[in-house]
């Protein structure tokens, strides 16, 4: 088995403006800096809030993001979600665009070459939906889905062509895997660099280490399908829906097995959101599951 890379480590933000002003930095490594959830100075950074209106983007808030970022990581994944109104007739942010038509929707190409134009090479891994297999963030069909990605897929690819893009990323392990089979049967893998999935139990799904190992064998059975083996990131991953007691565990065993059963990269979910893996701790230090997350990495890292 090959050496640990710092690659695996990455890690999700969503209070970016706080950042190193009046919320510490992070005090260990981070590799890739996911900004997901939250904002900056209030406000979000999805399609809905950079593209306000057709034609007319606004990047002010994006560019403050990827500034502190920078400070933090080399590396920075940005995951496409939220339909604006103005794109599907005020149908709801998981609407697909009215637009859309095999080929990709035409306003949803123009935002992804805005995007791609004034961050390439800032802006090192693009996800190319978040969880489309929730009805929260996406409420079309798997079809509909492989039309986003078939468009946004060659502009991505031809403006910036160092970057990795990664699959939309398939969460809740019930479905989720089943979602990414009909996704890679209707074509998938040939518009992805990686499969994504995001980890979370439930109550009703096997703990640690079983549901991460779960979540693995399930979509590799669903590439095996269609006679793939491409590398699998998970971008976000917690303990439940609440902070809790048994993140440290939690958070140390899934990076100490998450590697052996088989993932590329590991995202916590997250640094600073307080109601979800908290990793800050009381007088700007670390909280115990911060604490967890520094002392495995100093143990994994080239092991």
């Amino acid at each position: 088995m090959t050496a640990i890379p710092a690659s695996y480590f990455g890690l999700n933000f969503t209070m970016i403006n706080l950042l190193g002003n009046g919320e510490p930095k992070p005090g260990f490594y981070v590799d890739n800096f996911r900004p997901y959830g939250g904002g900056f100075n209030g406000h979000n950074f999805y399609w809905e809030d950079l593209n306000p209106s057709q034609g007319v983007y606004d990047w002010t808030y994006l560019d403050g993001v990827i500034s502190t970022a920078q400070t933090i990581s080399p590396k920075i994944t940005f995951a496409f979600a939220y339909v604006p109104g103005w794109a599907n007739g005020s149908a709801g942010h998981a609407v697909p665009p009215s637009d859309l038509v095999s080929g990709g929707s035409a306003n949803f190409n123009a935002f992804v070459t805005a995007l791609v134009t004034r961050y390439k090479g800032k802006i090192t891994v693009y996800e190319l939906w978040n969880e489309p297999n929730d009805p929260f963030y996406w409420s079309g069909t798997v079809a509909q889905m492989m039309s986003m990605v078939t468009g946004a897929y060659p502009i991505i690819r031809s403006i910036d062509p160092a970057a990795t893009i990664i699959s939309p990323s398939a969460g809740n392990f019930l479905v989720g895997w089943q979602w990414m089979q009909a996704f890679l049967v209707a074509g998938g893998g040939s518009y992805c660099d990686a499969l994504c999935i995001h980890c979370y139990p439930w109550i009703t799904a096997p703990q640690p280490p079983e549901f991460l190992q779960n979540m693995i064998t399930y979509n590799n059975y669903a590439q095996q399908t269609v006679s793939l083996n491409k590398p699998i990131w998970c971008t976000e991953f917690a303990n439940s829906a609440l902070v809790s007691a048994s993140d440290p565990v939690y958070l140390a065993v899934n990076y100490i097995l998450g590697w052996p059963y088989g993932l590329s990269n590991l995202f916590w979910y997250s640094y600073d959101n307080v109601n979800l893996g908290y990793l800050i701790g009381s007088n700007q230090g670390l909280s115990p599951s911060g604490i967890a997350y520094r002392v495995v990495q100093n143990w994994l890292w080239g092991a």
